[in-house]
């Protein structure tokens, strides 16, 4: 294996990763030896000039310019672009560092040093806000899991160079001139961010917004900040963490202060000492961090902080009791070594991925209130109490340990709570491309009088959505605005008006109604008024009636006619049906289409032996127009007949929306043909989806009892359906459902042992694609499976955004899902969702699920004999063909078991590879082939008639 294979291996990363993160590795190395140059430089200058109790005095000086530099960050980043931004941020910091390097040669004051330590604490938070805004710019949530740790690797790595490197610099150079090499770092710093910025432009450039867009931005972010819960989460938790570090740093200067007092020495022992925790820090970030985060997830890499400046003040307090004061020195230093080491390599990363589901717009504009504002004041906070315990007691390391016990405790107590906020942020985030449930109040006055003047809208739909919000709360006005719109100008209102009054029997528009047949010149309008007229007037007679039957045009005679059958007496049903048997026996189709049209208004089942004449109708409007007065009637003898029109393409649609409207009373006839079996899958999908539209219990049950169905198209349909309803298994069913994700897992691991085996022939391209798509179907019912054991919503909304085309929505979507499931279940499913190379997918699959390499012919056999169960009917008849074009195939027998397929166009695609290859084979199986053809034109001649 090359090294960089290797390296990529070790370390995670995957392919398109490598440049980007290389860069950024160099400018965290430069940065890296900026910083701990000038840390050096002055914390050494300040010992010797200052006694540590002065030291509360700088942290509080710090948290006054601190938030400062930050506002003005912020500032910036609202009016300019990242790459300028970020650019004139490393260079103010070059320009500052160079300006003190110059104070000092000028004076040999106090105050150049006390501004050196305070501006060492603001360079580092400014330092944080340009690299890691960088970092969250070029990286998404998952990415960030996996290398945010690795990144910061090279800053680790200029810590221990320089680290080692100080004793040596000082001994030639002088501590003062640490600040040289500060600069240099800084200043190379500039010249990789230039290489960012012409490798990856698109990434960082952005357009300005307006002033307008900007005070409202920052309005928006001060706004959330104050009542989102889980940004305020991430301020407390900063501002904890920013706790910790000052108190044991208190504690680690004042046990230093103790042993040294010369500035060179002290510069040494920082060196020193910085540079072994950066070692093991290097190491904890290559081999601990990323490992930690992608096996454990985020709340164990917030955890290990606290957990271990707990631990390590408790082990200052015990000791202290056991041994006395003597050991307190390497209990401090032993603490303060593994703060650095578990703050730098686990939580700086953890903390950075805490951004990730945010917007990117809020994202860096959190980020630098946050780690700006928040981090400094928290810093002159504790500065504040540092100060006053210095001053009015005799604060020593051990105080600081126990104070450090109860941060911790605290600090525990927010990842706990941030850990749930986290999961419900990325849920969040997955959702912004759907609205929420909007649920509006319509008990005051105010909300009625909104809806009286949606009356006169002229949209239709407006004043329908009104007039059901009035029906919905029994509005004593509705039958006088219903008849009142029988006079609006717009056809359609007329007709909403007149159903309405039908359905609601409003005697009291009996005149009104009267006066629409007579006035009204749209012909479906009339017809609906005088089927309206039928149902109000208790007076009438087909006499009456008999002059609109007449009538040239249909819809005028249709409404009379139902409305005679539905309303009339015994004269007047008798007249009726004797006009409509007429058009059920005419020779006309059209007449015969306005029979099946009366038959679905009239719904009445009684009429079930005229409309079984008309599903048997030569003519494919006449037998739609049935299908659909079969699902208005829903006359149960009549379903076997309406499955049988759902065969067939051309009655298709209407058969299934009418066996969809028969609801319960359909369901026996589709569970008796499905449990039949039968060999048309694409019939048996349809009957799926029909459960799947109808719901309830019963359809739900019998759909849950055949999660198995050992046909794959048709169980990817079943999987849906039972999805539709937010299905969740009882915990009986629970072990089904485990044993087919399982299933789906394994089927998928040999799909991915076959795309490796054919990727490397060219002509395969047809097949790899279906392979494919295959293997995201496989993807898809993993996910359906998991909805039916854990949150469904949930599920389901991470299930969309991982079929989403931008990689940071399916970032989101994988983090999500590691939120919602457990250990076990991450272990078996991440392989095959995350964004893996196939062959690294297939690696970390086969450990459970061993799979064999097999050659390109023996592959192509292996796919087209799986079972139904196993492949698709696409990916085996591909495969088929594929066969076909490859003289070297010699395996006959799968093509020629492919002949008694149930599938049409595996035995066509059969017939043609087993004739292409061998022409004798072809004729001595010719009797299966006329069977293939002899099914097929009768199935053809049943669609064309």
């Amino acid at each position: 294996m090359a090294p960089v294979q290797f390296l990529t291996k070790v370390f995670n990363v995957r392919p398109g990763e490598g440049r980007i993160l290389t860069a950024l590795l160099i400018h965290s190395l430069f940065l890296g030896i900026g910083t701990i140059f000038f840390y050096s430089a002055a914390s050494a200058l300040f010992l010797v000039k200052f006694d540590v109790e002065a030291l509360p005095y700088a942290y509080i000086c710090s948290a006054f310019i601190a938030p400062v530099m930050g506002l003005l960050f912020f500032k910036l980043q609202e009016n300019l672009p990242a790459n300028r931004l970020f650019a004139i941020t490393l260079g103010f910091i070059l320009g500052s560092i160079c300006f003190f390097r110059v104070i000092l040669v000028l004076s040999d004051s106090r105050w150049p040093v006390f501004s050196l330590i305070v501006w060492a604490h603001v360079l580092f938070v400014i330092g944080n806000l340009e690299f890691w805004g960088l970092a969250g710019r070029c990286f998404n949530v998952r990415q960030g899991k996996r290398l945010f740790g690795l990144i910061g690797t090279g800053e680790v790595s200029a810590i221990i160079i320089a680290g080692f490197a100080v004793p040596a610099i000082v001994e030639i150079v002088g501590t003062p001139n640490l600040l040289i090499g500060s600069a240099v770092g800084v200043g190379l710093c500039l010249v990789v961010l230039a290489f960012i910025f012409r490798l990856f432009p698109d990434w960082l450039e952005e357009e300005n917004s307006t002033e307008e867009e900007q005070k409202k931005e920052t309005d928006n972010i001060l706004r959330d900040l104050r009542k989102d819960r889980y940004m305020s989460l991430i301020s407390v938790l900063w501002a904890l963490s920013t706790f910790g570090f000052f108190f044991i740093d208190f504690a680690f200067f004042q046990q230093a202060e103790t042993r040294y007092t010369n500035e060179d020495q002290l510069a040494k022992f920082f060196g020193i000492l910085l540079a072994i925790a950066g070692v093991a820090t290097l190491l904890s970030r290559m081999f601990v961090s990323g490992q930690l985060l992608n096996r454990f997830g985020l709340t164990a890499g917030l955890l290990a902080l606290p957990v271990m400046l707990t631990l390590g003040s408790g082990s200052i307090v015990m000791g202290y009791f056991i041994a006395g004061a003597g050991v307190i020195f390497w209990l401090v230093m032993m603490t303060r070594v593994f703060d650095e080491v578990a703050r730098t390599s686990i939580e700086e990363p953890s903390k950075r991925v805490l951004y990730q589901p945010l917007p990117v717009d809020k994202r860096l504009s959190l980020q630098t209130l946050v780690e700006g504002l928040v981090e400094p004041v928290a810093g002159g906070l504790a500065g504040v109490v540092l100060l006053l315990l210095t001053k009015l007691l005799d604060f020593q390391a051990i105080h600081a340990a126990f104070i450090l016990i109860c941060i911790g405790t605290i600090w525990i107590g927010v990842v706990l709570a941030l850990s749930k906020e986290y999961k419900k942020a990325l849920l969040e985030a997955l959702s912004k491309r759907t609205l929420g449930d909007v649920k509006v109040s319509l008990i005051d006055a105010s909300s009625v009088e909104v809806l009286k003047k949606g009356l006169s809208h002229s949209n239709p739909g407006v004043i329908a959505y009104c007039l059901n919000m009035l029906q919905e709360m029994e509005h004593p006005l509705l039958e006088t605005y219903l008849v009142d719109l029988l006079d609006n100008s717009h056809s359609q209102i007329r007709l909403e008006a007149l159903q309405r009054i039908e359905t609601l029997k409003v005697r009291s528009a009996l005149d009104r109604v009267r006066e629409r047949v007579e006035n009204e010149e749209i012909t479906r309008v009339k017809g609906v008024a005088l089927r309206v007229l039928c149902e109000l007037d208790q007076n009438f007679s087909y006499e009456k009636m008999a002059p609109y039957l007449a009538n040239a045009d249909s819809e005028i005679r249709k409404g009379v006619i139902v409305g005679l059958l539905k309303n009339g007496g015994t004269e007047e049903v008798r007249f009726a049906e004797g006009h409509l048997m007429e058009s059920v026996q005419s020779q006309h189709w059209e007449h015969r289409l306005f029979a099946a049209q009366v038959l679905e208004e009239t719904e009445i089942p009684a009429f079930h032996k005229p409309l079984n004449e008309l599903l048997n109708d030569e003519n494919i409007p006449v037998q739609k127009a049935a299908l659909k007065a079969c699902g208005r009637l829903k006359i149960s003898r009549l379903w076997p007949r309406v499955l049988e029109s759902l065969q067939y393409s051309q009655t298709r649609t209407a058969a299934f929306s009418a066996l969809v409207s028969g609801g319960e009373s359909a369901l026996p006839f589709l569970e008796e043909k499905f449990i039949e079996n039968d060999p048309n899958h694409e019939f048996l999908i349809q009957v799926v989806r029909i459960f799947g539209q109808i719901g309830g219990d019963s359809a739900l049950g019998f759909l849950a009892k055949n999660l198995s169905y050992p046909v794959e198209e048709v169980r990817h349909q079943l999987l849906h359906s039972l999805a539709r309803f937010n299905y969740q298994a009882l915990e009986d069913g629970k072990k089904e459902v485990l044993r087919s994700i399982d299933y789906e897992i394994e089927n998928a691991t040999w799909t991915l042992a076959a795309l490796a085996d054919i990727s490397k022939e060219d002509r395969s391209e047809i097949l790899r694609r279906a392979l494919q798509y295959s293997l995201l179907q496989n993807q898809e019912r993993v996910l359906l499976l998991l909805s039916f054991i854990y949150p469904s919503r949930e599920i389901h909304r991470i299930r969309a955004n991982l079929v989403h085309s931008l990689v940071e929505q399916r970032a989101y979507a994988l983090e999500a899902l590691e939120h919602v499931v457990p250990t076990n279940i991450k272990k078996s499913i991440f392989p095959l969702l995350d964004d893996l190379p196939p062959e690294e997918s297939l690696q970390q699959l086969s450990s459970r699920f061993p799979q064999e390499r097999l050659t390109f012919e023996v592959r192509l056999a292996k796919i087209i004999s799986r079972p139904l169960k196993c492949g698709s009917t696409w990916t085996k008849s591909c495969a088929l063909y594929l066969a076909g074009k490859t003289s070297t195939f010699n395996h006959y027998d799968v093509i020629i078991d492919s002949l008694s397929s149930p599938i049409p166009l595996m035995q066509e695609t059969a017939a043609w590879a087993l004739y292409s290859l061998n022409s004798e084979l072809f004729k001595k199986y010719g009797t299966r082939i006329k069977r293939v053809a002899s099914r097929s034109q009768t199935i053809l001649s049943k669609e064309t008639k």
